[in-house]
């Protein structure tokens, strides 16, 4: 049986932070995924000055910043009918209009930044590791036991369909908003899906219709669509050609 201080199911923004976090401060961990790998489409982007703190506090803000897209590349969020038609609208966005750019220098060191979680998680996973951290991707939770001063997990192998335990003084679930661990522990999770979205990753150079407004939200309103169709957006993955 494994033994660990800290389990982490979980190894997104904040499952791999905390890893991280407790490597600092000399406490081990494992975290795992039931994914091969980190992340490896952009999903969430924005990262606020909050949040680039805790990096910062972490020594990885350096590192970050070379990672992510500037604040310049983000001032704007605009509405069109086509990407290359009529603007219906444009304001400043993420702390970028001019009479508010001061007041977000004065409440933090760090600025906004874009930074996918395609780009994010690969610099989190490496620093937990060096911090002493470890990390096992194709593993999944598949329940635990509460012993009051131990917790002993079951976990799955994926790839060889294994189980195996593990013994440790904390569980972590991390693992999202259909998080099993949060389904074990008998949480509720109180609200409802109010629409739907999907996503569609491109590579191509669209620069000529973004210099004049640079902006990583950029909403088409099809007003002839169908319904469900309606409302697009343009989302910058990296300026601009993803």
């Amino acid at each position: 049986m494994d033994q660990t201080p800290v389990l982490i199911v979980g190894t997104g923004p904040a499952g791999a932070t905390l890893a991280l976090h407790l490597g600092k401060l000399g406490i081990k961990s494992i975290f795992i995924s039931r994914h091969r790998g980190t992340a490896n489409t952009p999903r969430a982007h924005i990262f606020n000055q909050r949040a680039m703190e805790v990096l910062r506090d972490a020594g990885v803000e350096d590192r970050a910043k070379e990672a992510a897209s500037s604040s310049d590349d983000m001032q704007h969020t605009s509405w069109s009918n086509t990407l290359s038609g009529e603007e219906y609208g444009r304001m400043y966005a993420w702390g970028n209009k001019p009479s508010e750019i001061g007041r977000y220098e004065d409440a933090s060191p760090c600025q906004m930044s874009d930074l996918p979680q395609s780009f994010l998680e690969p610099i989190l996973v490496d620093e937990a590791v060096k911090s002493g951290a470890q990390v096992r991707f194709g593993h999944e939770y598949v329940s635990h036991i509460d012993h009051d001063d131990r917790v002993e997990a079951t976990i799955r192998e994926r790839e060889t369909n294994r189980e195996y335990k593990v013994l440790c003084n904390y569980l972590v679930g991390a693992d999202g908003a259909r998080s099993p661990v949060i389904e074990a522990l008998g949480i509720p999770i109180i609200g409802r899906t109010i629409n739907s979205a999907f996503n569609v990753h491109i590579q191509a150079d669209l620069s000529k219709y973004m210099k004049h407004r640079p902006g990583s939200l950029n909403w088409i309103l099809n007003t002839e669509a169908p319904q469900w169709s309606a409302v697009g957006n343009f989302r910058m993955v990296r300026p601009w050609g993803e």
